[in-house]
């Protein structure tokens, strides 16, 4: 079937504010762009809107975001009587896992005094730590702790929770990419393999929700995974038009708000610098590992030293011809650490929305002599391919928002702009959610801009960034299309 894509403003991305008025495509196809003489069996009106290739989140967790809008979140609470009441409502005699929380102090002694009989986990919003009562420290044998645990503690006590069952993994995948869908989004690049149901079951809750609901779904594999990703048979990279399996998830260092993100200087008021997630022998058999299978790696990488590190790593052991590697975050850089990064085949999945969420605050935690604060234009002008990501759930699935904070690098605590020489272009932060999120796909031949025989996926928003770029606060998607099919209206 022919479509006729007419009366809208259609950026191709192929040349700087290239744009055409109308085209066409067959079969989730694109066949030809401007006024054609070509009969079409449907026409999709765009009645004025701004059309772009479709955009994409470089870095979510799918399972996770469809979890969050299932479950009890605390995510806007801070009073500790308000947080223990909702808690409190929201168990009832079963194994209660609620999310969203921001670290106030409460320990197992609160929770104990819910439940002593059944675990309860509350997940942070940074989504590396948990507080858990009693009940779960026992299950887990870290008596001795608090309740407030970290890393590889609090993903043990995550484990250590009753599983959700496929069907309803499968639902939770839907409703987020139903939701998805609403921001805008046709794929995204998801860490969601070893956090739920293990890889051969969490693949196939991916499918089944395919199935239902047309989305581009490239899934990391966490590396405790790949060995059923190797037992499975299964192919790297395509599974169906729909579904990729990428490179391997490695967790290098932890999180500034838990100050365990790995910093070449010690945090303020601490006599530590963050830590690592495992030895650097361990780390080293990991990556050596997966180098054997020929596999790309995606590294959580936050702090600078822990930058300057994992750019060492790659230059020992880089990926195999034709591949790449990812960085996720890279929120802090040294300068130093440039030289060694522009000479690797790396992409930096960065989130902008980190910077409006974590400014002013997170100054207070990070070093003073820390060079390079989420240094977007730095990267950038150093020849880096960047992606813009959310890291949904921790924070909303909104690429506006990562669009606005890589544009203005204001705060949403107190409207602030942080950090202005590095702010990126308008056209710079569009591209980091369209042509250059389908770069790790392995898929710019046929993804990310407007020309024949590239796949039709669409965005399509009320205003024109490049026009009025500060009009983008207001901005909102008026449609959605995957492959040639609309998933999206705004009514």
């Amino acid at each position: 079937m022919i479509t006729h894509y007419k009366n809208g403003v259609c950026y191709t991305l192929t040349a700087s504010r290239e744009f055409v008025r109308e085209f066409y495509t067959e079969n989730g196809k694109i066949i030809a762009l401007g006024p054609q003489s070509i009969q079409s069996d449907k026409v999709v009106d765009l009645q004025g809107g701004i059309l772009y290739p479709g955009w994409v989140d470089a870095h979510l967790h799918i399972a996770g975001y469809g979890e969050r809008l299932t479950l009890t979140n605390l995510n806007k609470l801070t009073d500790k009587n308000l947080i223990l009441s909702t808690i409190k409502k929201a168990f009832h005699g079963q194994p209660l896992y609620v999310q969203g929380y921001h670290d106030i102090g409460l320990t197992k002694i609160d929770l104990d005094a819910i439940s002593s009989s059944q675990p309860i986990l509350i997940r942070h919003a940074d989504y590396h730590s948990a507080t858990v009562n009693s009940v779960l420290l026992n299950r887990i044998g870290l008596t001795e702790s608090n309740g407030i645990l970290h890393e590889l503690d609090a993903a043990k006590a995550v484990f250590a929770m009753p599983r959700h069952s496929n069907q309803t993994l499968t639902t939770m995948i839907t409703n987020a990419i139903e939701s998805l869908h609403a921001y805008g989004i046709t794929g995204g690049h998801s860490d969601d393999l070893h956090y739920f149901n293990g890889f051969k079951d969490t693949v196939e809750a991916f499918e089944e929700a395919l199935k239902r609901k047309p989305f581009r779904a490239h899934l990391l594999m966490h590396h405790e995974e790949v060995q059923g990703f190797i037992q499975s048979g299964r192919p790297w990279l395509d599974q169906s038009p729909y579904l990729q399996l990428g490179a391997v998830k490695i967790f290098y260092d932890g999180t500034l708000s838990s100050q365990t993100a790995l910093m070449a200087h010690a945090y303020p008021k601490q006599s530590h610098q963050g830590e690592l997630i495992r030895p650097p022998e361990a780390f080293e058999n990991v990556l050596k590992t997966m180098r054997s299978h020929r596999l790309p790696v995606a590294l959580h990488t936050i702090g600078d030293l822990a930058l300057e590190e994992v750019s060492k790593w790659l230059k020992k052991y880089p990926p195999h011809e034709g591949q790449h590697d990812r960085i996720i975050h890279a929120s802090f850089a040294m300068k130093a650490t440039l030289e060694y990064l522009n000479k690797l085949p790396v992409i930096l999945d960065i989130q902008p929305q980190f910077l409006s969420s974590d400014l002013p605050w997170g100054y207070a935690l990070l070093p003073e002599q820390t060079e390079l604060i989420y240094p977007w234009k730095t990267y950038q002008q150093h020849g880096l391919i960047l992606c813009g990501g959310s890291d949904a759930p921790v924070e909303p699935p909104n690429p506006l928002k990562g669009v606005i904070a890589a544009v203005f690098r204001t705060s949403d605590h107190d409207g602030k702009t942080y950090g202005e020489d590095e702010c990126l272009s308008i056209e710079e932060a569009i591209h980091l959610y369209t042509d250059w999120a389908n770069i790790p796909t392995y898929k710019t031949h046929e993804r990310g801009q407007l020309k024949p025989g590239y796949i039709a996926d669409f965005t399509v928003f009320n205003v024109d960034f490049y026009a009025e770029p500060k009009r983008i606060y207001d901005a909102h998607v008026t449609m959605t299309i995957v492959d040639d099919q609309i998933v999206y209206l705004k009514k």
